[in-house]
Formats: structure tokens, C-alpha cells, sequence
């Protein structure tokens, strides 16, 4: 009697576990995964720097110049497609958003812009794309 008892409890068990380890279904657009980069061009050097309590590898530019940029997101949108770049400056121990720029992509995906620079910094920049967000790009206003 106790080993049927063990053997049923068993199978109940198993059947749970079976049951809350099953896949689920996903929508459709969350199966496909978007991947959006950034990257600074230009600029007059790069070396590392500590700034809001993180020390990362900056790429400095002129106060009062443009800051350009190009990325990629993929898979390509098809014809022409919006992405925002964000821009966060440090303020103390955080960084905080100064600044939003459209940029608008084309053919396999790529994007470029640039925008104005007119105060001394550390700040980093972060592309989105439809809830998907590029690496952080770091860069300094001197």
C-alpha cells in the first residue's frame, strides 16, 4: 500500500514540475531579438576617465563642436526608420539625461548623426530602438 502510495505521489510530483518547467508561448515579436549599436567617431583623444564613480575609456571633443555618431540596428528595418539617442552628462555621482537627438536610419540598418557640444563634461551616449537599447559610448567636453 505505501509503495503505491509513494509511486502516485511520485507521478503528481513529477507532473507538477513538468508542468511549471513547460516552455510557455511568446509573442511572435519576442522571439525576435533587435540589436542596436553606437559608436563616437572623431574627436581629438581618447583615454580612460573616472566620472560619476565609473571608470571608462573616453573619447574627448572641443567645447563648442559636434559630437558625430553612426550605429546599426539589427535585424534591418525595412525603408527608413527613427532611432533616439540619448545623451546623460554626470552630475555628481549620477548621470543624468541632457539631451535627445532622432536620428534617421536607411539601407541594412545604418544610422549617423551628430549633435552640438557647448559645455565641459562627462557624458555618455545610448541609442533605442523600438525598446531595445545600443551600448553606452562614453565621451568628454574639454
Amino acid at each position: 500500500m505505501h509503495g503505491c502510495r509513494r509511486l502516485l505521489l511520485g507521478a503528481v510530483l513529477a507532473a507538477a514540475v513538468g508542468f511549471a518547467l513547460a516552455p510557455t508561448s511568446a509573442p511572435a515579436t519576442a522571439t525576435a531579438t533587435t540589436t542596436v549599436t553606437i559608436a563616437l567617431t572623431g574627436g581629438y583623444a581618447k583615454r580612460p576617465v573616472t566620472a560619476c564613480g565609473l571608470r571608462r575609456g573616453y573619447r574627448f571633443y572641443r567645447v563648442g563642436g559636434k559630437v558625430p555618431f553612426q550605429g546599426t540596428v539589427s535585424p534591418a528595418p525595412s525603408g527608413t526608420f527613427g532611432v533616439r539617442v540619448v545623451v546623460r552628462r554626470c552630475f555628481g555621482r549620477r548621470f543624468t539625461v541632457v539631451k535627445e537627438v532622432r536620428a534617421t536610419g536607411g539601407h541594412g540598418g545604418r544610422y549617423r548623426g551628430s549633435f552640438p557640444v557647448s559645455v565641459a563634461s562627462n557624458c555618455y551616449v545610448q541609442a533605442v530602438y523600438s525598446g531595445s537599447k545600443s551600448n553606452r559610448d562614453y565621451f568628454a567636453i574639454r
